[in-house]
C-alpha cells in the first residue's frame, strides 16, 4: 500500500507539472499592431463565447476608449470614448464580451493612499456610473493601489476575491484580499512575485491578468514585469491563494519592445490575450494580440483492474464561469 501511495502521488505530482507546464502561445501580430491608434495603454479585454470587447488608455486624448469584434483579435472596430469615467485610468473590466453586464476597477489618483480603486458598472460597456470607493484593509504599502489585476465573485459562499498591485516600480506584487460586499476587501496576502527571470523584468505590471481556467480547474495568470520588458510571463494556481511561475510568452521581435500591459480572456474554448508594446517608439505605443492552447486537465480517474492500475483523463467542459472569472 505505501508503494501504491508513492506511485500515485509521483503521478499526481507529475500531472500537476505538466499541467501548469502545458500552455503554448503565439504571436499574432508579431511585426505590426492588432490595434494602431494614439498612444495606447492599460488595455484590458472580456469576451462572451463569440464578441470580445476591448478598453484602453488613449493617452493623447485623456479618455477610456472601447473597440468590439465579432471576428476575433484582427476586428476590432471603431473606438468609442467611454463616458463617466472623468479622472479614471488603469481599466480593469469583467463581464460583458460585445457590450453589457460590465462591472469596472479604475485607478483614481485623486484618492487618498492607501486606496486608490473605484468600482464602476455599465449596462454597455460605454456608458459608466455607479462610481464606489473600493478599500483595501491591512494593505502592505502606504501609497495608492494602482490597478485590479482580477476579481471574482463568490467564489466561496459570499466572498469576493480581489487581486491588486500596490507599491512603486519594481516593487510591485500582486495581492490577494477578499470582501463581502465587492468592495470593502481585506488584505490576505501575496499571491505572486516576479522571480526575476530573463526577459520579464522586475516587480508586477498593474497591466496583468488573473482568470481562472475552467478546463484545468485553476487560476491563471498572465503578467508583464513593472520594468522594460521583453517577454510576458504566466503562472497558475489551484487554489488562487498562491501562483507558481511556469515560463514566458515571448512577443518580442525587432517590429515592438518594452511590453507594458497584458489582458486575457477564455472565450468558448480559446485563449484570447492582447498586450500593448512599443511598435516604435513610445508615441506609438499599441496593441498587439496573442493566442493560446489551453492544455488536457491535469485531473486523473483512476482505474483498477485485477491489480492493474490505468489513468484516464477526463476533459472539462471549457466554459468560462461567472463565479470564478466574471462578474453576474
Amino acid at each position: 500500500m505505501k508503494r501504491l501511495a508513492a506511485m500515485l502521488a509521483a503521478w499526481a505530482g507529475a500531472a500537476a507539472v505538466a499541467a501548469g507546464a502545458g500552455y503554448a502561445f503565439t504571436d499574432r501580430t508579431p511585426d505590426s499592431p492588432a490595434v494602431a491608434g494614439d498612444y495606447q495603454r492599460y488595455v484590458t479585454i472580456t469576451g462572451d463565447g463569440t464578441n470580445l470587447s476591448l478598453w484602453y488608455e488613449n493617452r493623447s486624448a485623456g479618455t477610456i476608449e472601447m473597440r468590439t469584434s465579432t471576428t476575433g483579435y484582427a476586428g476590432f472596430g471603431t473606438p468609442v470614448t467611454a463616458t463617466g469615467l472623468s479622472g479614471l485610468a488603469h481599466p480593469k473590466i469583467y463581464g460583458g464580451g460585445g457590450g453589457g453586464g460590465c462591472v469596472g476597477f479604475f485607478w483614481d489618483s485623486a484618492q487618498t493612499a492607501p486606496n486608490g480603486i473605484k468600482r464602476l458598472t455599465s449596462s454597455d460597456g460605454v456608458n459608466w456610473s455607479g462610481a464606489t470607493q473600493v478599500t483595501v484593509a491591512g494593505a502592505p504599502y502606504t501609497t495608492q493601489i494602482w490597478g485590479v489585476v482580477g476579481y471574482f465573485e463568490d467564489v466561496s459562499g459570499d466572498t469576493d476575491v480581489l487581486y491588486y498591485t500596490q507599491g512603486t516600480g519594481a516593487n510591485e506584487k500582486v495581492y490577494r484580499a477578499t470582501a463581502t460586499d465587492g468592495v470593502s476587501f481585506a488584505h490576505q496576502g501575496t499571491a505572486f512575485e516576479n522571480p526575476g527571470t530573463t526577459g520579464c523584468g522586475a516587480g508586477v505590471s498593474v497591466g496583468s491578468q488573473v482568470l481562472y481556467e475552467p478546463n484545468e480547474g485553476q487560476y491563471l495568470l498572465i503578467w508583464c514585469g513593472e520594468s522594460t520588458t521583453a517577454n510576458i510571463g504566466y503562472a497558475t494556481s489551484s487554489d488562487g491563494v498562491s501562483f507558481a511561475h511556469h515560463g514566458e510568452v515571448v512577443l518580442e521581435t525587432a517590429a515592438h519592445d518594452d511590453l507594458e500591459e497584458t489582458s486575457f480572456v477564455i472565450n468558448g474554448a480559446d485563449l484570447v490575450g492582447v498586450y500593448t508594446a512599443d511598435f516604435g517608439g513610445d508615441s506609438s505605443n499599441h496593441i498587439g494580440a496573442y493566442t493560446g492552447v489551453v492544455p488536457e486537465p491535469a485531473t486523473m480517474g483512476l482505474i483498477v483492474f485485477g491489480g492493474a492500475l490505468a489513468l484516464a483523463g477526463r476533459r472539462r467542459k471549457s466554459t468560462q464561469g461567472r463565479t470564478e472569472g466574471g462578474a453576474r
